[in-house]
């Protein structure tokens, strides 16, 4: 894909963030910070300890990047909340002995193809929390320089993707379910809901018939249930026979 070239917008007069304009190399992953001093100040943060699963996301084009940001604004309180990144080489995951795995989580990630970019990290371990931890220090040894995406620059990613159709922001937050626009690259059109109109269409022919529980079985378990009331109500009986009884020798 090639490299998007910077313009600026009328209404931001901001030029739209590049790899190479933020002094990112490519490919890489990207990991959101919660805020900058989790990575500048004295106790560094890049991954929660007590948490098992963290998110990346590959990024290898300005497209990639753009809808990344997409799909972490997407769920904040504003569209255009500014961001600080920080990026991993694919190489520094691999000396580490960490491997990031595709994603599908159509619930948290609206935009069809941002959940592709979308990757997992498991430390549910002492092994691999040690993992994570060698890797952080190796980044800030070597003076891994955080990224920010500032609030203007994330409004000027959003005006370059809604022209082509993306409702990853707004649209999606404020429709019951959410709406989803067509992959990029197509021409924009309807609005169609990915989760189903990627799916083949099933042939009714093939799709097996229900069969129904095997009757004796049924009757067995019908059987099974009169048989636990009639020795819960015998209970009962007996408790308010007992009860009966000890207010009477009162």
């Amino acid at each position: 894909m090639m490299p998007v070239q910077p313009t600026q917008s009328a209404k931001t007069s901001v030029e739209i963030p590049t790899l190479h304009s933020l002094g990112i190399p490519s490919p890489v992953y990207i990991r959101k910070l919660r805020k900058m001093s989790d990575w500048t100040g004295p106790v560094v943060s890049l991954f929660d300890i007590n948490t098992p699963e963290h998110s990346v996301y590959y990024v290898s084009s300005d497209m990639d990047l753009y809808l990344s940001v997409a799909a972490l604004n997407a769920k904040r309180l504003s569209e255009d909340e500014q961001l600080d990144l920080v990026y991993i080489l694919p190489d520094e995951f691999n000396l580490a002995s960490i491997k990031p795995f595709q994603t599908d989580d159509a619930e948290a990630i609206y935009c069809y193809q941002a959940r592709k970019l979308h990757h997992g990290i498991i430390t549910d371990n002492h092994n691999e929390k040690d993992k994570i931890h060698s890797l952080v220090k190796k980044l800030k040894d070597a003076d891994r320089k955080p990224i920010r995406i500032r609030s203007k620059q994330a409004l000027r990613i959003i005006e370059h993707l809604r022209p082509s159709g993306c409702h990853s922001y707004k649209l999606n937050r404020e429709s019951n379910p959410p709406i989803l626009c067509k992959p990029c690259g197509e021409p924009k059109a309807t609005i169609v809901d990915l989760s189903v109109s990627l799916l083949p269409k099933p042939d009714i022919d093939s799709i097996a018939k229900p069969t129904l529980p095997n009757t004796s079985f049924m009757e067995g378990a019908a059987t099974a249930l009169r048989s636990l009331w009639e020795f819960l109500l015998h209970v009962f009986r007996r408790i308010i026979s007992l009860f009966q009884s000890g207010r009477n020798n009162d």
